[in-house]
């Protein structure tokens, strides 16, 4: 929830921040397969027969948050989503 919480943090100091559709899309991708990557890392804590049961569902949702963020920095990923919804 790296990025949730950073976004949540702008929208309290900056306001809403002004995005083309793509990066808007691009934003409520990240914030929704951060929120099912938790659920399934707490599954995966409360497992107790099988605990490597939601290995592959993480691994994929890891892999789509890494080619949405392009970035380790939620920052500089939110100042790039800018940019480029400003050209």
């Amino acid at each position: 929830m790296n990025f949730s919480a950073y976004y949540k943090t702008v929208l309290d100091t900056q306001g809403i921040p002004q995005l083309d559709l793509d990066q808007h899309r691009r934003l409520f991708n990240i914030i929704h397969i951060e929120g099912q990557l938790a659920n399934a890392q707490k599954f995966k804590k409360k497992e107790k027969e099988l605990p490597y049961k939601y290995d592959i569902e993480i691994g994929k949702l890891e892999r789509k948050l890494a080619e949405l963020y392009c970035t380790e920095n939620p920052s500089t990923l939110m100042k790039n989503m800018v940019l480029i919804s400003s050209y």
